[in-house]
Order: structure tokens, then C-alpha cells, then sequence
């Protein structure tokens, strides 16, 4: 009888360690832009909530938006922009946050809250933000830079690199024009049409964050760029130098926001919450080289970054920079601009 039982009890227990073998972590996909994350923090969200983090990224607005688009389930966290945002709320595409579930998001500044492109916060959470100027090598132009205006200097033809971004190199061109990053009369988005396509004449050609390896290396003089990206830039060669214009620019803000229809949303929440602590976002801010919308983290961090012009602007650099509004209208009208600029001969 004894050996029967303990047969029986054998026979449990190792039905019960294959019954857990073959349980699996909830798995929490998360797609963000590319280079823009501490890594290690995902390896630690993973073994403090027993969640496994799918993590992969994108390089545009627009790719990001067409895979969601085209696959809604594919993943349960992105990260958009804001004007971005605001077209995916349009379209009913994103999950109202419950901030109960994410009590570190009150730790954001106030300037960050309610903004233009999600009016009452209900499905973004700001996680990085940055404004996009020029990075040019100082030592080369010979003077410092304050204007858009540099982008069409003759003086540097076949030296210079544009931003391949629709919204971006658009909404600089209508700063320097004296007219808003959003306009949509028809009449200024032609004269910043024309004046893109002039600028052609002296460029060395468009690019992304890959422009900033032709101005360390000195093909390029100049490019406009993302702070992060010029950041980056400026490590590597000490004659580079930042400068948001004098006309203004983007205060770009890139969002956490949760897919419409994920079955992950609580544990997004948890995530969201996690990288929103004031430790995790220091280190973030620190890693990815962007502005930190949390300012107790900000207060954490090394002078070197805290103290960082480029990162954290004054306020009299932030008051002449717009968020980008959004919505899918104002997106085809810039798209089709951008379009025209890129094919004119």
C-alpha cells in the first residue's frame, strides 16, 4: 500500500514539475524608436514582474504607423510622437490610460501635461522629449550658428544634409518663414515648398540619425538633427556644436501609448509606470540623450547632464518651439508637400 502511494505521489509531483516547465511568462511586446532605450532596465522590469519584454524598433513615425496599422495586435506599448499621437486618437487606435495603475506619471512637469496633440492626457504618458536644431562643425564654419537660414548657404554647398522627415524639414522652413511649425494654408506651405526646393541646390542630401557620421567625418558641415543624434555627434568630435534657431523649433515629445485591443494592458501600465520612476527615467535620460519630462529624475542626473544646454533648454529657447498638432489630414497635406520637394528637379 505504502509503495502505491508513494508510486501516486511520485506521479504528481512529476506531473506537476511538467505542468510548470511548460508555463510561460506573459509576454509584453514593446516597439520603440531605435537606440532610445537603457536595455538593462528591460532586463530588470522583466525579473521584477515576471514579464517577458518582446522589444523591437522602428526609425520613423510613418513605419511605425504602417505596420500598427496593417497588424493592430502586433504589439501592446509604442512609442509615437506627438503629432503622431493625435492622429492615432483620431482613428480610435489607442487604449484609455487608467492612471491609477501609473501613479509616477503625476511626477511629470506640468508644461508636458494636457498638451495640444492629447488635450486631456487620456492615451499618452510623455517619455522623451527633445527639440531639432542644426549640428554643425563649428571649427569649420568659423563663427556660431543662429539661424535656419545656414541650411541655404551657398558658402557650404555640397556640405550640407537636410532631414529626410516630412513634418520636421517642413515646420523648419515655416519657423524661418515667420509662420507656424502647424500651418496648412495652402499658399505658405508653397512658399516653404519653394524654398526647399532651392535649398536643393546646396545639399549634400537628406538624411536621418546616419547624417551625423558625415559631420564627424567632415563630408558634411552641417545637417539638421535631433539633439540626441547631435549629442551623440558631439562626443565624438570636439569641433561639433549644437544650436536650436533663433525663428524656433519642434519641442518634439515621443509618447508611451497602448494599443487599442491589447490583452496586455495592465501589465503596459505596469511598464509604463516602471520606466516612469524617478531612478529608471534618470537613467533613460541619461542613455538615450534626450530631455527627461520627470524632473525629480532630472535632478538625479550627472551635472554633465542635467546642466546640458542642448538637453534642457531655458525657457527662453522652449518658448519659441512648437509641439507638433496631428491628425491624418495634416499629415497627407505635409507628406504630399515633402513629396513634391523630394522629386522637383
Amino acid at each position: 500500500m505504502k509503495k502505491i502511494l508513494s508510486l501516486a505521489l511520485i506521479c504528481v509531483l512529476a506531473v506537476s514539475l511538467l505542468a510548470g516547465c511548460g508555463e510561460s511568462k506573459p509576454v509584453l511586446k514593446v516597439y520603440n524608436w531605435g537606440e532610445y532605450i537603457d536595455e538593462e532596465l528591460l532586463s530588470e522590469f522583466e525579473d521584477q514582474y515576471g514579464i517577458e519584454v518582446k522589444y523591437s524598433t522602428f526609425n520613423t513615425n510613418e513605419d511605425l504607423y504602417t505596420k500598427v496599422k496593417a497588424a493592430p495586435d502586433s504589439y501592446d506599448i509604442i512609442v509615437p510622437s506627438d503629432y503622431m499621437v493625435a492622429q492615432m486618437i483620431e482613428e480610435d487606435m489607442l487604449e484609455k490610460i487608467d492612471y491609477s495603475n501609473i501613479p509616477n506619471a503625476s511626477k511629470i512637469a506640468d508644461r508636458f501635461k494636457n498638451p495640444s496633440y492629447d488635450p486631456t492626457s487620456e492615451y499618452s504618458v510623455p517619455y522623451l522629449f527633445g527639440t531639432v536644431g542644426i549640428l554643425y562643425n563649428e571649427k569649420t564654419v568659423g563663427k556660431e550658428l543662429d539661424s535656419t537660414q545656414a541650411l541655404w548657404d551657398k558658402e557650404f554647398a555640397g556640405k550640407i544634409i537636410m532631414m529626410d522627415s516630412s513634418r520636421d524639414s517642413i515646420g523648419m522652413t515655416l519657423k524661418m518663414l515667420g509662420y507656424s511649425m502647424n500651418e496648412t494654408d495652402p499658399a505658405k506651405l508653397e512658399q516653404a515648398k519653394q524654398k526647399l526646393i532651392e535649398q536643393k541646390e546646396v545639399l549634400l542630401g537628406y538624411g536621418l540619425d546616419e547624417a551625423k557620421d558625415k559631420v564627424i567625418s567632415g563630408e558634411a558641415v552641417m545637417s539638421m538633427s535631433y539633439v540626441g543624434v547631435a549629442m551623440e555627434a558631439m562626443d565624438e568630435n570636439e569641433d561639433l556644436a549644437y544650436v536650436v534657431p533663433k525663428e524656433g523649433s519642434n519641442l518634439a515629445v515621443d509618447c508611451f501609448a497602448i494599443m487599442k485591443g491589447t490583452k496586455m494592458k495592465k501589465e503596459a501600465e505596469q511598464f509604463i509606470n516602471f520606466m516612469c520612476d524617478p531612478q529608471n527615467a534618470k537613467r533613460n535620460g541619461e542613455e538615450a540623450c534626450y530631455g527627461c519630462p520627470i524632473p525629480e529624475a532630472v535632478e538625479l542626473m550627472d551635472p554633465e547632464f542635467k546642466n546640458n544646454e542642448a538637453m534642457y533648454p531655458p525657457d527662453a529657447v522652449l518658448d519659441t518651439c512648437e509641439d507638433f498638432k496631428g491628425g491624418a489630414e495634416m499629415t497627407k497635406i505635409f507628406n504630399n508637400v515633402w513629396l513634391e520637394v523630394k522629386t522637383a528637379k
